[in-house]
């Protein structure tokens, strides 16, 4: 068995990058395909670059369906830096393969290389398979191209929900005022939790009035705490916080009543229509009541009213209450 020793002042690493440039100029793809594997990210940058300098389209789109994070990730880099019509045509074949993970990654790519990618992303928003529509309307929304916008629109009509809602958020990306039904429907309906947070991200974006309503509903309702995290930061894009409340005595309404301070424009614009007592959690019932016991625009016979049954609901937690 031969073993090759390195010694003086070639390390182990400047060996492999000689190796790589030698292996690039014998054209031996193979192995540096393989290389990307390494775990030495400054042997797979070499190797990726070499790729890149060989144009090895075929061979790195291939590579997109390997199991290796490493050489996936390195191959989507390099397929980007090449660009070009035979590497949006290659992407879009394998946008629709059925392996899902090549796929989305294919979605990246595409979103990355901009508007030459546009049109045949366009085409693929009739694609017969939802989960393609979907995907396609995802680098839309990620290239951002005002000529995808009324095809958007016009998919927001698709027969599958999960098509509208991507279709929804892609014109969100582009900021389209069209897109402000959609994305409400979408974040107070999607099954998928994902697809609520992105939706709220985009209404903050957005920060159209009709907004308000829906994007406060998901903050204090939802069951995912990070689509009402989202919920919360989209609020805070409409710039309409007030100054914090009248201090509590107890420590953990004070925290809440903190906490949910920005909420408390949206809190008093709705209203008598607002029914505390159907909040899950105890919390957010007794901090939204002392942000509306401070509101003058409520009647007090109704605030009391709400409180009271509050109160009967969490006795004799919440009896502490000094707002009415």
């Amino acid at each position: 068995m031969t073993s090759i020793r390195l010694g003086g002042d070639m390390g182990f690493l400047d060996y492999v990058k000689c190796n790589v440039e030698k292996m690039k100029e014998k054209n031996d793809v193979k192995w540096l395909i393989r290389t990307l594997r390494n775990s030495d990210f400054e042997i797979r940058s070499s190797a990726c670059q070499a790729l890149i300098e060989l144009n090895a389209i075929k061979p790195l789109v291939a590579t997109l369906k390997s199991s290796n994070y490493s050489q996936r990730s390195e191959a989507a880099y390099a397929l980007e830096k090449i660009g070009g019509p035979n590497v949006i045509e290659a992407l879009m074949v394998v946008l629709r393969d059925s392996n899902e993970e090549a796929s989305n990654w294919a979605r990246v790519i595409l979103g990355h290389l901009g508007g030459s990618a546009v049109e045949p992303l366009i085409a693929a928003l009739g694609d017969p398979v939802a989960r393609i529509r979907c995907q396609a309307a995802q680098a839309l929304g990620t290239i951002r191209d005002s000529r995808a916008a009324d095809h958007l629109v016009l998919t927001l009509e698709d027969p599958d929900f999960a098509v509208r809602s991507c279709a929804a958020v892609a014109l969100g990306e582009l900021g389209d005022p069209r897109a402000i039904e959609p994305l409400i429907i979408a974040m107070m309906d999607a099954d998928v939790e994902r697809m609520r947070e992105h939706a709220a991200c985009m209404l903050g974006e957005l920060a159209d009035a009709r907004a308000v309503r829906p994007l406060l509903v998901a903050y204090l309702k939802d069951s995912s705490k990070r689509v009402r995290n989202s919920a919360f930061q989209a609020l805070d894009k409409f710039k309409m916080a007030p100054q914090p409340p009248a201090s509590h005595h107890d420590l953990g309404t004070r925290v809440n009543a903190v906490i949910t301070n920005k909420i408390r424009p949206y809190l008093q614009s709705l209203g008598k229509d607002i029914v505390l007592v159907k909040f899950d959690e105890f919390e957010t019932r007794i901090a939204t009541i002392c942000i509306l016991g401070e509101s003058d625009s409520m009647e007090r016979i109704s605030l009391r009213t709400v409180i009271t049954t509050a109160i009967q609901k969490d006795a004799p937690l919440v009896k502490s209450v000094e707002y009415i």
